[in-house]
């Protein structure tokens, strides 16, 4: 990773599927010393405050709007598999941290994840069940004739992707919600 872009080794991307618990990890993190938001950011702006709240970012999703021409990714299932990268899109996002350690974590990442490679090598997925990601996917409205197939494809975009990553470290929900935070911590000293 290049000085120039002021990427700090220890970022870490949080994701997973639609219903997992992004925000317990991310909010974890960001106690531990990684920021979720840059210096001097200006959270007073649409939607900034209730991103930042969760441990997420609005930035990274308005770097993905540009990507899903006005689908929302979240709730696509037939998003690219080739695309430019958008400009501003991690590269400059992640340099506006100025070297400190960022996590980047946000649903709508999942589908883009390898987008982020150029902000960081290390993600912590969160798994949720079939269950709890129907449950998500309903609670914004998408019809349900379409939450499978949704459900299918990301998660299967999710995978792939997951691949192109030398440290993933995967963790349950269940695990989330329990506080079962001991692996997480092993991992990341192990890869630190």
């Amino acid at each position: 990773m290049s000085k120039l872009l002021e990427v700090h080794p220890k970022n870490v991307i949080v994701t997973g599927s639609q219903g997992a618990d992004l925000s317990r990890v991310a909010l974890l993190l960001e106690q531990q010393g990684w920021l979720v938001s840059y210096p001097g950011q200006d959270l007073d702006v649409f939607d900034g405050a209730s991103y930042r709240r969760y441990g997420f970012n609005i930035e990274i999703a308005r770097i993905h709007e540009v990507l899903d021409g006005g689908d929302t990714a979240n709730f696509s299932e037939n998003l690219p598999d080739f695309y430019d990268v958008p400009y501003p899109g991690p590269k400059e996002y992640i340099s506006k941290f100025k070297g400190k350690p960022a996590v980047i974590s946000s649903h709508c990442i999942a589908p883009w994840l390898d987008m982020w490679r150029s902000a960081s090598d290390i993600v912590v997925e969160v798994k949720a069940s079939a269950e709890e990601d129907k449950a998500a996917f309903l609670s914004y409205k998408v019809p349900e004739a379409r939450v499978g197939t949704i459900q299918d494809y990301q998660l299967n975009k999710l995978r792939t992707h997951l691949k192109l990553f030398p440290k993933v470290f995967t963790m349950t929900n269940a695990e989330v919600k329990d506080g079962r935070f001991d692996v997480l911590s092993n991992f990341l000293n192990s890869v630190f």
